[in-house]
């Protein structure tokens, strides 16, 4: 997974302009949307689900700009995280440990860490409510699913 550390800007729409940048170079879309772990699914052969509706974009940009801000007071790292991505967008978020044990058992400097998955990982993306809803009762996400587990 390629990951780069820097010092992290002190706006999202910075990090988000070198984040974008780091996308590009590992080959994928550089149209970023944040999402929350509501608006992503994992099933058990590994394929990703993004409900793909305007209200969980606006959740998650806000969450993310919320996210970001949080980890700027904590002064112990930021990360911002690719999980999968579609023909012309890549799905991530923010990331920001609890406390500066909980940085350093992930590997996180005080800076800005961006990382994604070495190959991309295709998003299928759902419209419907009817099929999210049937989506999220069916599918049991995996345990190592880190975005239930942000904050």
């Amino acid at each position: 997974m390629p990951d780069l550390l820097l010092t992290a800007p002190i706006a999202l729409a910075i990090a988000e302009e070198r984040f974008k940048e780091f996308l590009t170079q590992n080959s994928y879309p550089a149209d970023v949307r944040w999402i929350l772990a509501k608006g992503l699914l994992i099933d058990k052969l590994g394929r990703y689900f993004v409900h793909h509706v305007d209200q969980v974009y606006l959740d998650g940009a806000q969450e993310a700009h919320r996210r970001y801000a949080v980890g700027l007071d904590r002064q112990i790292g930021i990360s911002l995280r690719a999980y999968c991505a579609s023909e012309t967008e890549t799905f991530a978020s923010v990331f920001v440990p609890a406390d500066a044990i909980d940085a350093q058992y992930r590997l996180m400097g005080p800076g800005l860490k961006m990382t994604c998955p070495t190959q991309i990982l295709p998003a299928q993306m759902v419209e419907s409510g009817g099929r999210w809803l049937l989506l999220t009762y069916g599918i049991a996400l995996a345990p190592e699913c880190s975005m239930n587990s942000e904050r």
